[in-house]
């Protein structure tokens, strides 16, 4: 079978190639799952992130497909999607299956994914796909989509505002199994060097739980099982992860693992600290980077009420002993993913993914 094979350039004068099946499906999905390889070897090139991730972001995409959805959650308006910025693929597969069952779908897409969209985009001619259009985000107008029904998993943008929150701060309640929420949080804190929008920043603590865990996260950190696999390009980042790390030291924070000297070429370091107060900066700033913060509620003046309202994040992971375990007299103005380790993870396949799981509850609302 011969193949063909695209080369693209980023940047100044780097050459990413991708190799291309040639496209023995008319299908959409079978073209995709055709060439899944080299989209994964694409998109990991383009971005620096590990082909592992994107590989494993790709096939939760497909495993999305299998979803039972009804087609009564939403009314026929056409569907807005902008995905998150680094993430493409279960996002740009939900709006296949929802195009499958018969919407309308706009999928913004960000540059970086411009060459993926062209090469899957002549498949949306068949029948089955006339209904999904694409955009690169740069290009929309908000006039042109205003009486759409708009799903955002990205930042703000003029007109559109974020409807899906981001999950980047959990809370653990004591009683919790805390080999499972380490294991939880570690995934989600340092995949990608915690770029993404859902990474997992911030681990708010009932008192007592803080030695138990900051020794559970460095047993993992210091035998390699979290290194990270991709790298940090953007000077701006990593200038940012510098200043707020050094700052939250010099404040009062302690570092455990890692430091904030970053460079394009070598692999980022976890950084963990804890003694983070929710007065100190970084507690409050959205960032991106692999730095997890750790405070627990100590003091006798302090409520998990008071300091998540000190933290930027709309979503908070709560982790607690027992299915259908609620807690009272949390804040109203959040939105709660509640996690516990006997949860059957084979049926499930959002628990990893709360914001995906908050999306699709929304819809089949």
């Amino acid at each position: 079978m011969v193949s063909k094979l695209f080369s693209f350039f980023r940047g100044k004068g780097k050459k990413v190639e991708v190799q291309i099946v040639p496209a023995i499906h008319k299908d959409l999905i079978g073209y995709l799952k055709a060439n899944k390889k080299y989209f994964v070897r694409f998109e990991s090139k383009i971005l620096s992130k590990s082909s592992e991730e994107v590989e494993k972001e790709f096939d939760l995409g497909f495993r999305i497909l299998n979803l039972d959805f009804k087609e009564d959650f939403k009314d026929k308006k056409t569907i807005i999607f902008i995905p998150q910025k680094y993430e493409l693929w279960p996002h740009l597969f939900l709006g296949i299956k929802l195009v499958k069952i018969g919407y309308n779908v706009h999928f913004l897409y960000f540059g970086w994914a411009k060459k993926i969209i062209k090469l899957i985009s002549s498949r949306t001619n068949y029948v089955d796909y006339q209904n999904l259009k694409f955009s690169d985000i740069d290009d929309y107008h908000i006039d042109d989509i205003k009486d759409s029904f708009f799903i955002n998993m990205s930042e703000s943008f003029d007109g559109i505002k974020t409807t899906v929150p981001s999950f980047s701060t959990v809370y653990l309640k004591k009683g919790c199994d805390l080999d499972y929420a380490t294991a939880f949080i570690v995934d989600h804190a340092f995949s990608f060097a915690g770029l993404k929008k859902s990474s997992i920043k911030r681990v708010i603590l009932d008192k007592g739980l803080e030695s138990e865990f900051l020794r559970k996260i460095q047993l993992k950190l210091n035998f390699g099982k979290t290194q990270n696999s991709s790298l940090i390009k953007s000077s701006r980042t990593m200038d940012e992860i510098r200043e707020i790390v050094s700052e939250a030291i010099s404040d009062g924070a302690e570092l455990h693992a890692g430091d904030a000297i970053i460079n394009s070429e070598e692999l980022p370091k976890n950084i963990l600290l804890s003694d983070v107060r929710p007065e100190m900066r970084i507690f409050q700033k959205k960032f991106f980077g692999p730095v997890l913060l750790v405070t627990s509620i100590s003091k006798a003046n302090s409520s998990l009420s008071q300091v998540l309202n000190m933290q930027p994040s709309n979503g908070i992971v709560v982790f607690v002993k027992n299915s259908g375990e609620k807690i009272v007299n949390l804040p109203d103005k959040f939105e709660y993913a509640y996690r516990t380790a006997n949860k059957d993870m084979n049926l499930d396949l959002l628990h990893d993914h709360p914001s995906l799981e908050y999306l699709l509850n929304q819809l089949k609302r």
